[in-house]
């Protein structure tokens, strides 16, 4: 990562989750995000979750903890907003 990068993780239903275009399980989502992150200081580890209007909070929150165990302080959540009505 670089200056002005981030990651992105797509949650866009219940129990399926990307980072980028590749498909993660939830219990590896701290390791990839570790590893994308890692040269990086902690103030400036950024993360957003972009989550479809059908994902429960549960899941999102899930995520979140996930991130948070990465140690990315900088969580954005991104609703999809072309679903929304």
């Amino acid at each position: 990562m670089s200056r002005g990068k981030y990651v992105v993780i797509s949650v866009p239903a219940d129990g399926e989750f990307y980072i980028g275009k590749s498909k993660v399980a939830l219990a590896d989502i701290s390791e990839r995000v570790r590893a994308l992150t890692g040269k990086e200081a902690p103030d400036e580890r950024i993360v957003f979750v972009k989550g479809e209007p059908s994902v429960k909070y549960e899941t999102l929150s899930l995520v979140i903890s996930q991130v948070k165990d990465a140690d990315v302080s900088r969580i954005g959540i991104v609703p999809n907003k072309k679903n929304v009505r």
